[in-house]
């Protein structure tokens, strides 16, 4: 089973995919690990794309993060529409909880506080833009779920498996 979840920035993707590689024993994988080099600099594109396919390619997974690549080798797509507000909150939490520590899910040297305003404006865009092509794409295809809630998210993985095992 390939489960890719996908949202705004501080929306629980991280949270939600460590909850459901638990509960059905898959590996997770951050792709913030991937489209981040340490020191928070950008990898060269074709290595990010390169590596994208490769990860997209593996039999099992959970992925948390954005990205066309991966939505397309996915079983299911969960979208979290987590509100804007919670967003910022959550990402201004983070920072003030990791500071200049580096989260796990995150290569080296990528501490929280360098890119706050960063993820503030990211968090803000995302509702505007981004969110909006995500949602007409889940309009359009069997595999989108959209989940306001963490809660929605494994009832909608709970329904999917059962669906798939009938």
């Amino acid at each position: 089973m390939r489960i890719h979840v996908t949202g705004n920035a501080g929306a629980g993707k991280t949270t939600l995919c460590r909850n459901l590689a638990a509960q059905y024993q898959l590996p997770v994988y951050h792709l913030d690990k991937i489209v981040w080099a340490a020191n928070w600099q950008k990898p060269e594109p074709q290595q990010v794309t390169a590596a994208l396919h490769a990860l997209g390619a593996k039999p099992t997974w959970v992925i948390d993060g954005v990205s066309p690549i991966i939505r397309e080798q996915a079983d299911i797509i969960l979208l979290l529409d987590t509100p804007t507000w919670v967003c910022l909150y959550r990402c201004v939490k983070r920072c003030f909880k990791y500071g200049w520590a580096t989260r796990p899910e995150l290569p080296e040297n990528c501490p929280e506080i360098k890119v706050l305003f960063r993820a503030i404006h990211l968090v803000w865009r995302f509702s505007r833009g981004y969110r909006r092509q995500l949602l007409d794409e889940a309009r359009d295809s069997h595999r989108y779920r959209v989940c306001r809630s963490p809660q929605q998210a494994m009832q909608a993985i709970e329904q999917f498996v059962a669906d798939r095992q009938s």
